[in-house]
């Protein structure tokens, strides 16, 4: 009997051995690591306007070998002409080709047409955009009926209520939808701010010698502002 008991008690021990030592096979699954990488929104404009001479008609050439004393690369055949010696554009009302600068200067003269082109460069980089310029128009009473303030209107850029010579840009790239609310730009967008601007016959230029027209340009990320007015839009900047 006691050794019945005693063969008993060393199996249980045996079985007990085996269990404590035995490795257990779990399910498992492992997945892949995710790893994000930032990189930063950027908002990039440039603002410039077609070179052209005293009385906005004409451009500088600048696809050869010599250098103007304005620093602008001109043919063989131009600068022998003479540092002053500028070409006329095909078409005038669009400067095609032509040099692209940060200023003009100009002689005033009434009745006289001047090619004068600012225009909005977003960069091919950045980010969609709302844009809005200030133009601060000194010779403004002397304009023809063709104004600045009328061709911004027709290329699609509107007021900012309550804020002096600010406006915000509302049309597509031909100006044919216009909205009450900001458009998103997106990158690699130019825009025409305005074209040309005319004086009227007989204007009093002697009066507005060394006057100026001066504009800037601001552009604003879209994300998070898409409800927003203008005027609250503005005033970020």
């Amino acid at each position: 009997m006691k050794k019945k008991s005693i063969a008993l008690l060393m199996a249980v021990v045996m079985l007990f051995g085996v269990t404590v030592g035995a490795t257990i096979a779990w399910l498992t699954s492992t997945t892949g690591t995710v790893t994000n990488t930032f990189t930063v929104g950027n908002i990039e404009i440039t603002l410039d306007e077609s070179l052209v001479d005293n009385y906005g008609e004409k451009y500088l050439i600048s696809n050869a070998d010599d250098t103007n004393r304005n620093g602008v690369i001109e043919s063989t055949e131009i600068a022998a002409k003479g540092e002053d010696y500028v070409e006329t554009p095909a078409d005038p009302n669009t400067m095609a080709n032509a040099t692209r600068v940060m200023e003009n200067d100009y002689k005033l003269i009434p009745g006289h047409t001047y090619i004068k082109d600012p225009t909005v460069h977003v960069s091919a980089d950045s980010e969609d955009c709302f844009v809005f310029v200030k133009v601060v128009d000194d010779i403004a009473n002397i304009e023809a009926a063709k104004t600045i303030e009328t061709q911004m209107l027709e290329k699609g850029w509107e007021k900012v209520s309550g804020e002096e010579n600010v406006w915000y840009w509302t049309a597509d790239a031909d100006a044919t939808t216009i909205t009450t609310k900001p458009v998103a730009v997106e990158a690699g967008t130019n825009i025409a701010v305005f074209d040309t601007f005319t004086l009227t016959d007989g204007a009093d230029v002697a009066a507005y010698e060394n006057k100026t027209i001066v504009i800037n340009a601001y552009a604003i990320q879209v994300d998070g502002l898409t409800d927003a007015t203008p005027e609250d839009i503005w005033a970020n900047f």
